[in-house]
Order: C-alpha cells, then structure tokens, then sequence
C-alpha cells in the first residue's frame, strides 16, 4: 500500500512538472469558440474535396451529469458562439461530419475540458452560478429596541 501510494504521489508529481495538468478557464457566455478544421483522415491521407463535404457539430455537456446536448449541426464554419442559460458547469464538444451523396462520417469530439483537445493545452469550460434571490422580510428587532429604552431610562 505504501508502494501504490508513493509511485501515485511521483505520477502526480510528473504530471504537474510536465505541465500536462492545466487549471481549467471558467469563461463566461457568450462566448465564441474556434478550432482547425478537419481535412484529414485519421490515418493522415488528405480529404479531398470529390470526397465530401466538411461540416461540424457542436454540444455543450452538462460536467456533473455528463448529459449533453447540441447547440448547432452542420455548420461549415470553424467558430461559434455559446450562449447558456441553464445553471451549471459546461463542456463544449465539437465533431466534424464528413457527408458524401450516400453517407455520413463522424470524427469523435474534442472538449474544451480535454488537454489533448484544446490549444496549448489550455482547458476552458463555462459556469453559470445564477444569482440568488435578494434577501426579503427585512424587520427591525425588537429585542434591540427594548435594550435601547432600558438602556435610556438608566441613564435618566
């Protein structure tokens, strides 16, 4: 036991050194998300344009639930904006979808919240805490305002 725990305390400590564990970006929305565009293969050999047609989808995932849910499909650009109402933290994926006249190909997603995924490494997410209500029933306590006269009547 003392073992696992000292070769996990040296793996963490690598990590850290290495640089390859980030903080993660809390940003607020909106916010605009760019990537490179896919015109590859997984096995590197170039897409070529007789080949299909390039689009991307593009999810946020709630981080508690792992839930989560398009914002848009089939956009052909390689930018967009988030913009979430519903409280809670936020991953942002995106996929590119290779569609020829017959058929459709999907990449696996990248996420904002993956090191490997996100430029320099530099993972973001987006939280959304809410505001709370304002306080009501404000009151005037009555225990201090009879303090106060007993206080007065001593000093008469």
């Amino acid at each position: 036991m003392k073992k696992l725990f000292m070769v996990a305390t040296m793996v963490a400590m690598l990590l850290f050194a290495s640089g390859s564990v980030m903080a993660m970006d809390w940003v607020n929305v909106p916010v605009k998300v760019a990537w490179d565009g896919s015109a590859i293969y997984e096995d590197g050999t170039p897409i070529l344009p007789t080949e299909g047609v390039i689009t991307y989808d593009v999810v946020i995932k709630n981080m508690s639930t792992g839930v989560a849910a398009p914002i848009v499909n089939g956009i052909s650009t390689t930018e967009q904006e988030i913009n979430v109402s519903e409280r809670g933290r936020w991953a942002i994926g995106i996929r590119a979808v290779l569609t020829d006249e017959d058929s459709v190909a999907y990449s696996d997603y990248a996420w904002s919240d993956v090191v490997v995924d996100c430029e320099g490494g530099k993972v973001f997410a987006v939280k959304i805490m809410g505001k709370p209500v304002k306080p009501n029933n404000m009151r005037v306590v009555l225990d201090a305002i009879i303090g106060w006269f007993k206080q007065d009547k001593r000093s008469k």
